[in-house]
């Protein structure tokens, strides 16, 4: 019994060890490849016309923005700008700054190349141009054309390397856990888990496009909370609804977001991956509460496998805004809610208490749901349990109160 005992240990390890090696190995082509990677691309520059079929050159807007994948040291950019110019046609101001502040001014009247050094810290380059519209039925505001923009970093890509090493702990944490299921029996499910999370981060960066307003509060008020304790209208530690461009934000999503904006920084990718890893948890919980009904393993596995593969949830998990919780915290409270009405005990409605709780703080929708599903899943535990278990329950309730 000791030796077989033993030697499942050592293939456990021996596997552990070659799963290793592979993500280290893993993580070293990824930081060669994002090594690769053009500091500047026009495709996801913001602010520039669509190129016309015959043209070589995109007109720019008012403000153009260059995102620059840059590295510790100074980034250098070369730019071509130049007119294509009509009758009346008058040259253009053109002024290139950055979030921090203005580089240059200059008048552009005829096709030149232009360099300037941003600074390590800058995460773009914009640029601002006068604006004229062309004659006849063009609409358009035009301001100079953009032949070509190159950039050239210097320094370290330690960013990019903390994404890469980010992501290979996540893989490590996700496959460790799909073997700790399938050493179990539950392979299919760890499958479908890694499956899930793997459609939920493809080009996570940049899919859904730019930024959307919900995800810059939420991970302003994270990079508060983690500077200075409070959040972008000085409350210490808020645990209410924060009140940003007119609307309430629920605080659930902005404390969960704390370890990836402290590792990456205020960042779209810091709150996207927090969401799309929660969004993940569903998989799992929809298996365990379907078996929890003593239903068929093809109907746990189907619901599993629904969630994965949803459109809709995967959607929303790739936005860092408080809804993408919602799937994921009721799921946890209709499995916690089961638990307690089949066993009742002191842990169980412990569990409830607290998943309960802390959905309230997810969207505001969740506070008529949460509650009458936990009245339900009371009044039910009250009636199929006699008297002698409802002591258990006073803490429980108590905590469930505080957190509500």
């Amino acid at each position: 019994m000791v030796r077989v005992l033993s030697g499942s240990v050592n293939d456990w390890a021996a596997r552990v060890r070659r799963l290793v090696l592979v993500l280290v190995g893993g993580y070293l082509l990824g930081l060669v490849l994002l090594a690769a990677r053009p500091v500047l691309s026009l495709q996801e520059a913001e602010g520039l016309y669509r190129q016309q079929e015959t043209a070589t050159y995109h007109w720019t807007s008012s403000q153009v923005r260059l995102p620059l994948h840059g590295r510790t040291g100074p980034t250098q950019v070369a730019l071509t700008l130049g007119l294509v110019r009509w009758p009346g046609d008058t040259p253009r101001q053109v002024t290139l700054a950055t979030d921090a502040g203005v580089l240059a001014r200059f008048e552009v009247a005829a096709k030149r190349q232009y360099h300037v050094v941003v600074p390590s810290s800058a995460p773009a380059l914009v640029i601002r141009s006068s604006v004229e519209r062309p004659p006849r039925d063009d609409s358009r505001w035009l301001g100079v054309v953009l032949f070509d923009a190159t950039a050239s970093a210097h320094g370290l890509p330690l960013q990019l390397s903390a994404q890469v090493l980010l992501l290979t702990a996540l893989a490590l944490a996700l496959v460790l856990f799909a073997m700790w299921l399938t050493r179990r029996g539950y392979g299919l499910i760890g499958a479908l888990t890694a499956g899930a999370f793997a459609l939920r981060v493809v080009y996570l960066d940049g899919s859904p496009p730019g930024f959307n307003q919900d995800e810059v509060v939420s991970l302003v008020d994270a990079w508060f909370l983690l500077q200075t304790a409070r959040d972008h209208w000085g409350h210490v530690l808020p645990l209410g609804a924060q009140e940003a461009l007119g609307d309430w934000i629920p605080p659930l999503l902005t404390y969960l977001e704390l370890p990836l904006v402290a590792l990456l920084g205020p960042v779209p990718l810091a709150g996207r991956l927090t969401t799309a890893a929660i969004g993940t948890v569903a998989v799992p919980i929809s298996y365990y509460t379907i078996r929890l009904l003593q239903l068929p393993l093809a109907a746990a596995v189907c619901a599993a496998l629904v969630t994965a593969i949803s459109p809709w949830q995967i959607f929303l998990s790739r936005f860092a805004i408080p809804p993408a919780l919602v799937p994921t915290a009721w799921a946890l409270c209709i499995w916690a809610a089961l638990l307690f009405v089949q066993r009742a005990g002191r842990a169980d409605a412990t569990r409830l208490a607290i998943v309960a709780g802390l959905a309230l703080y997810a969207y505001p929708t969740m506070k008529l749901a949460v509650p009458l599903l936990v009245g339900w899943a009371v009044l039910i535990a009250l009636l199929h349990h006699d008297r002698s278990w409802w002591p258990r329950w006073v803490a429980p309730l108590l905590l469930l109160a505080l957190l509500w």
